[in-house]
């Protein structure tokens, strides 16, 4: 996204990829797919946040009877039609509690980890970026208005590539 990388945005954008996950996943999944989403945070040389999406078939002996998985094409209609919707502010405030929570449960999960913690303290040192410091506060700070406007530019303001196989 083109917004400053803080701790608010951060969360907003995380807030917003599992919201956009559970769309994409809504809208593809009677197509006989799944997806798998990933984020990455960048802030140098320059602030970004990125949003991934692979869309995969689903097993044919896993799936209900006469359902198969989809043509890329037909999935591709799916994938930008959920993203679309959800873009348009369609999330509830109600939905945006469940999502903050979903959020404060990863992030206790990870600070958890000795991993995590190194790459976010060498973030916080060596970008003046910090992502854990006080972050159920700053999750709980997040208004609705700050994950519609991530959603708004993932569909309208950002670069998106599809590549089909």
């Amino acid at each position: 996204t083109r917004q400053p990388f803080t701790i608010r945005s951060y969360n907003a954008f995380m807030i917003a990829s599992v919201a956009m996950k559970n769309a994409i996943s809504e809208a593809i999944a009677p197509l006989g797919m799944y997806a798998e989403v990933s984020v990455s945070v960048q802030v140098f040389p320059a602030e970004r946040l990125a949003f991934y999406v692979t869309c995969r078939p689903c097993s044919e002996d896993g799936l209900p009877a006469g359902i198969i998985p989809a043509t890329p094409t037909r999935v591709l209609r799916a994938l930008r039609r959920s993203i679309s919707k959800v873009s348009r502010g369609t999330l509830s405030q109600s939905e945006l509690e469940g999502l903050k929570s979903t959020l404060r449960n990863g992030m206790a999960t990870k600070v958890a980890q000795p991993s995590f913690l190194i790459s976010a303290v060498m973030m916080r040192n060596s970008e003046c970026k910090d992502i854990v410091s006080n972050y159920q506060s700053a999750i709980n700070a997040v208004t609705l208005a700050d994950v519609n406007a991530v959603l708004h530019e993932l569909d309208f303001g950002s670069k998106v590539e599809y590549i089909i196989r």
